[in-house]
């Protein structure tokens, strides 16, 4: 998005600023921002705003312009009182949205509803704080991931805004699940993965020497069980599926699970990590949210034990 002093000035008096720079374009009218919302996943925003344009002579002195590089889009304007869209229609040319108030319909208060849909991403660093582990507390057998996201400065939004809303506020954990297929998966299967990987990287070496031992030690290894390095990677990557990794996953309201993503077997034998996203909305009544994330370890260790078992 682009609210140029936004990411010029430190803390939450940025975004404060760049509204009211919004709102100066509108002087003379009286504006009153109702409500702020962001979208922090799309990085958007969305502003509604209430303006009083007497209805007599002076409408029809000068035009009201709000410069197109704020990067407001103007959704639409309705009559404050029963809600109805007004018919005047905002212009709007390579530099300003414009219009014309001669052209607004009998009354004096109207709703102006104003878009962003390209919020920089330092818009929101200034807005929200977040808090995401690293490294999981560890107990009875079940990691957990104690997450905070909350509004800066809430205090000073208060005595602004009416109603100031973040939606959507994303945190990505990365849960390890490295160890789960270290000690879950048979010895012998990981020895032959192992191997199999051995002679890819030395043919892609050149080497013919390492080819060679590869091949043995890739051969006698394939003497431990009867299906192929295909079948056994197809079976590692179900076992990281979302969709099945997600029974092993359980996260505390106001909290939501999102997106879970794997990505397995790029340059590893087993995945070391899988992304799990969740999200929550916070406002001025909800100003901060906490909660744990928990992976059933110990588990999931023993759902891939049972997996595969019968590859020996």
């Amino acid at each position: 998005m682009t609210e140029p002093s936004a990411s010029a000035t430190a803390g939450i008096s940025g975004v404060i600023e760049a509204i009211d720079r919004l709102k100066g374009y509108l002087t003379g009218y009286k504006p009153d921002t109702r409500s702020v919302t962001y979208d922090y996943r799309s990085e958007t925003s969305e502003m509604t705003m209430k303006i009083t344009v007497p209805d007599n002579r002076g409408r029809k002195v000068g035009k009201v312009k709000i410069p197109r590089e704020e990067g407001y889009e103007i959704r639409e304007m309705f009559s404050s009182g029963d809600f109805r869209p007004v018919g005047a229609k905002w212009d709007q040319n390579s530099d300003y949205w414009i219009l014309d108030p001669a052209d607004l319909p009998v009354g004096e208060n109207f709703m102006l509803r104003l878009n962003n849909e390209n919020v920089n991403e330092g818009v929101f660093e200034e807005i929200i704080d977040l808090n995401v582990p690293e490294d999981p507390m560890s107990k009875s057998g079940v990691d957990q991931y104690w997450v905070q996201s909350s509004i800066r400065d809430p205090k000073t939004l208060q005595d602004i805004y009416k109603d100031f809303k973040v939606n959507n506020v994303d945190l990505n954990i990365r849960v390890g699940v490295q160890p789960c297929f270290s000690t879950g998966i048979p010895d012998d299967v990981t020895e032959r993965i192992e191997r199999t990987r051995e002679l890819i990287e030395a043919s892609n070496e050149g080497d013919r020497n390492a080819v060679s031992t590869a091949h043995i030690r890739r051969r006698e290894a394939r003497k431990q069980g009867s299906v192929t390095e295909q079948e056994i990677a197809s079976l590692i990557r179900s076992l990281a599926n979302p969709g099945k990794f997600r029974e092993f996953i359980s996260i505390e309201s106001p909290y939501r699970q999102e997106n879970i993503e794997s990505n397995t077997l790029s340059n590893e034998v087993f995945p070391e990590e899988i992304s799990v996203e969740i999200a929550t909305n916070l406002d001025l009544e909800q100003q901060a949210a906490k909660g744990t994330l928990k992976f059933e370890k110990e588990s999931y260790t023993e759902h891939i034990e049972e997996e595969t078992a019968d590859l020996l």
